[in-house]
């Protein structure tokens, strides 16, 4: 779905083939990375798997970029 210029895509960050098949469809040269985990109770639970996740679709996000050349990345996260 595209609004006022804007991809809005529903997926994961975690699957870097698909993030890089969208960021190559929209000819993507701008990302901006919301990371959050939606559920707390996984988050407390296995706080090293949420960790990893985060992390890891961080450094798919990177990784695009890179691929890519995309030199402006906004990236925000609700656990680092």
């Amino acid at each position: 779905e595209v609004e006022n210029g804007i991809a809005f895509e529903h997926g994961s960050a975690v699957d870097e083939d698909h993030l890089l098949a969208v960021a190559q469809r929209h000819r993507v040269n701008k990302i901006a990375h919301l990371a959050s985990m939606v559920n707390d109770a996984d988050t407390i639970k296995s706080p090293k798997r949420s960790f990893t996740d985060m992390l890891g679709s961080t450094i798919n996000v990177l990784e695009v970029c890179a691929k890519l050349g995309i030199e402006r990345l906004l990236n925000c996260s609700s656990i680092g």
